[in-house]
């Protein structure tokens, strides 16, 4: 991460300005995928995240599941510019579906993502 921000401080104007031009095109984006969760172990989940535009680069977390909040939050495993995030896990009838957001802001990049979904097996 370090050696990503010395590269970008040194780059020539144009370069930067190229690379901020190039991050604020993605503001708003939407995206579609399947999330997946497996137990891992008696207390935790493998979670994953595999977007339609990214189907070569999941996104992996580990989950922690509380049954009386109703919450899985969700740690990144190897992954860098994104933070933990809370899922409320909400049951209707036969509908299960989550819901969560969350922020980062670093020197490179600042962006906040919200996630909702619907359990489709």
């Amino acid at each position: 991460m370090d050696m990503l921000r010395g590269i970008i401080a040194y780059m020539p104007k144009e370069m930067r300005d190229y690379y901020t031009d190039m991050l604020d095109s993605m503001a708003g984006q939407q995206g579609h995928g399947i999330m997946t969760v497996e137990a891992a172990d008696g207390e935790t989940y493998k979670v994953v995240f595999v977007y339609d535009k990214a189907k070569d680069h999941p996104a992996e977390y580990t989950g922690i599941f509380d049954k009386k909040a109703m919450t899985l939050s969700i740690t990144p495993v190897g992954l860098v510019l994104t933070n933990p995030m809370i899922l409320k896990i909400e049951e209707s009838g036969d509908t299960l579906t989550c819901s969560g957001t969350t922020d980062y802001s670093s020197d490179i990049v600042t962006y906040n993502m919200s996630i909702n979904g619907t359990k489709i097996e």
